[in-house]
């Protein structure tokens, strides 16, 4: 996430919604529902993209930009696994 906007004084990043299943523009519109109060404002249209798409789903004038992004869940789960299991070994020789 690159930069930050400003709300009532208060930094706000913006947010990044991943779903990759076929009805993911619904999981996107079920996310954001009543988030509104704080800077994210949906666009309909935009978030009904192809299911390639990638970028921004969020109104023009909302404070916070929604981004559809793709991610590999299983790639980043299996990167975050083998990183907890070599800082656990790391810390085990450690103690010896």
């Amino acid at each position: 996430l690159q930069s930050s906007h400003e709300v009532s004084g208060a930094a706000h990043l913006p947010a990044a919604i991943a779903a990759r299943s076929a009805v993911s523009a619904e999981i996107r519109a079920r996310i954001c529902k009543g988030m509104e109060w704080c800077g994210m404002i949906l666009d309909a249209e935009r978030n009904l993209s192809p299911y390639d798409f990638q970028g921004q789903i969020s109104r023009e004038e909302s404070p916070v930009r929604i981004l559809a992004v793709r991610v590999n869940e299983g790639s980043v789960i299996a990167n975050d696994t083998r990183r907890y299991l070599t800082d656990q070994r790391l810390a085990e020789r450690r103690n010896f």
